[in-house]
């Protein structure tokens, strides 16, 4: 981590990190713990940062990688029964690494991709809802929400195959655009790696949900899919979103478009998930 504070790297995989030096006096004397880390630069020094750590680790106690993610918002895989991922549980080989790196790549390659904003066709909720899902663990995976790959298949997996409800929304956008609103975000390939959905009550806007992958991320397509909603919705009306409590990111984004907390009570989604309630107050043309 020292390196990249100082010099532009591609990327980087942790495992077993910790930020000090956890009482050893070998550690000590190498005075590698001495500075404050710089976070920051260690982040922006390069374009993503996978994490494996393991609670069950016999020389790293959960509390400092868990650290290390809150710090640079890494790509965070937590287990419970990997160790120190070497000779201590009889590992020869980290499968997952070389996952990581072929996917890291790709997305790298896919940087040059060019994205578009599209209406929807019916025929894209197959794709859509396998999409969603995706995002879910891309986005929500990691000690800050409690939710793990499999707690995303358990509580949202559906959304993959029950399509119906999306192909009527689809098509409800398509006949009525005034009320409901639906673009999708495509890749070179034709691939959908985005959508966003909103609709109109009688009284307001309400902004139901903006869902981009990973690999289009950072391209400005979050700001232009906002631009759609505020575009398309009544400004004389008040506008409404929720958003899940840990999600830093998402309350940042919304904030910059004029999105502020409601003094709803926080509520529950499923009765595990706590969401909150935005408004972007009517007549703002922020």
């Amino acid at each position: 981590m020292r390196y990249a504070e100082s010099h532009k790297i591609l990327g980087s995989i942790l495992i077993g990190a910790c930020y000090t030096d956890l009482g050893y006096d070998a550690e000590k004397q190498s005075h590698y713990y001495d500075k404050p880390w710089q976070w920051d630069k260690i982040r922006d020094n390069q374009k993503w940062i996978v994490q494996f750590a393991s609670t069950d680790d016999p020389y790293i106690p959960i509390d400092e990688p868990r650290h290390v993610h809150r710090s640079l918002g890494t790509e965070y895989h937590e287990y419970t029964d990997r160790g120190h991922f070497g000779w201590d549980v009889k590992r020869t080989e980290f499968i997952e690494i070389v996952d990581v790196l072929k996917m890291k790549l790709e997305v790298t390659k896919s940087k040059m991709q060019t994205f578009t904003i599209e209406f929807p066709r019916v025929g894209d909720e197959l794709a859509i809802g396998p999409m969603h899902v995706r995002s879910w663990k891309e986005s929500y995976v990691g000690p800050e929400s409690g939710l793990t790959e499999k707690a995303v298949d358990d509580m949202v997996g559906y959304l993959a195959t029950d399509t119906e409800y999306r192909k009527n929304t689809i098509i409800e956008a398509l006949e009525n655009p005034d009320k409901t609103l639906y673009r999708v975000v495509k890749n070179d390939d034709g691939k959908i790696v985005g959508f966003l959905h909103c609709s109109k009550s009688g009284t307001s806007n309400i902004l139901e949900g903006i869902y981009i992958l990973d690999e289009a991320k950072g391209k400005g397509i979050g700001g232009s899919l906002m631009k759609e909603f505020l575009t398309w919705s009544d400004e004389t009306k008040p506008s409404y979103l929720d958003v899940f409590s840990f999600n830093k990111e998402a309350f940042g984004f919304y904030s910059k478009y004029g999105f502020v907390k409601t003094d709803k009570p926080t509520r529950f989604f499923k009765d595990k998930l706590p969401y909150v309630e935005m408004v972007r107050p009517a007549g703002n043309k922020g």
